[in-house]
């Protein structure tokens, strides 16, 4: 058995759709149908945790549970994820995170807003996780923008495993939220 410090670095967030099986003090609703879970990370295969596996996990409570799948996540972004900065026209730049299975995941990282926002010059910044191997991160820019910008991610992304969502998310300084485009205005009666 590993030691308690090894099993609690084991436990990582990790963003699942809606059908994925879920214990409420465990997870998290993220929005447009996805929740982040805590799981347990077997070397690359990942099974949810349940409430009775914190103590062979080394933690106390669930708040610690989540407390140490962060610190993990954010042990894991430097050393695993390649991220590259594009910004060829017409589309927005942007910014690609690759690499493993928990890239998707990286959308809840808290220091992802400061890192994003320094490489585009921009602090409103929305995101998108078409499946679990890519996040994909732009500037808010115009409806316009936003619609080029969603055509590349089907384009490139539309055919990966473990599909999550081409719906975005708004990532700000304070964590990312369920983005929805604005009602367009209606013209003033004549």
């Amino acid at each position: 058995m590993p030691s308690l410090r090894d099993a609690s670095s084991r436990i990582v967030p990790y963003v699942v759709s809606s059908a994925y099986p879920r214990v409420p003090e465990l997870s998290r609703e993220l929005g447009h149908g996805l929740w982040v879970v805590l799981a347990k990370d077997l070397d690359g295969m990942v099974t949810g945790l349940q409430a009775e596996d914190l103590p062979d996990f080394g933690v106390a409570s669930t708040a610690d549970a989540w407390t140490q799948a962060y610190e993990h996540l954010n042990t894991y972004f430097p050393e695993q994820v390649t991220a590259r900065l594009y910004s060829d026209e017409p589309v927005l730049p942007f910014i690609t995170l690759s690499g493993t299975w928990l890239i998707a995941t990286c959308i809840v990282l808290p220091r992802l807003h400061a890192f994003a926002s320094r490489a585009l010059r921009d602090t409103k910044l929305l995101v998108s996780i078409p499946h679990r191997e890519s996040l994909v991160i732009f500037p808010e820019g115009d409806a316009k923008a936003r619609a080029k910008m969603r055509a590349r991610i089907r384009e490139v992304d539309g055919r990966g495993a473990k599909p999550h969502t081409f719906e975005l998310f708004s990532l700000s300084a304070e964590g990312v939220t369920p983005f929805h485009e604005p009602a367009r205005a209606k013209a003033a009666p004549a």
